[in-house]
């Protein structure tokens, strides 16, 4: 059986571990580029959407991971 002071310590690992990782800080910035993705002129530089789209989709899947 899991006692109280095992789960406080587990959450308080989990939250060390978000703030070691700045899991909130990535999720900001994962909105911010698909707010400018959703923009219409996004796409008008095709090789710099790319990019971003590139980096978009890499920082989705370890977003998936947390």
């Amino acid at each position: 059986m899991i006692t109280y002071d095992q789960i406080k310590d587990i959450m308080q690992r989990v939250d060390n571990l978000k703030d070691y990782l700045d899991i909130d800080k990535k999720l900001i910035e994962i909105s911010n580029e698909e707010e400018k993705a959703s923009n219409p002129d996004f796409w008008n530089n095709s090789k710099e959407a790319e990019k971003v789209m590139k980096i978009l989709r890499g920082k989705k899947k370890m977003g998936g991971r947390l």
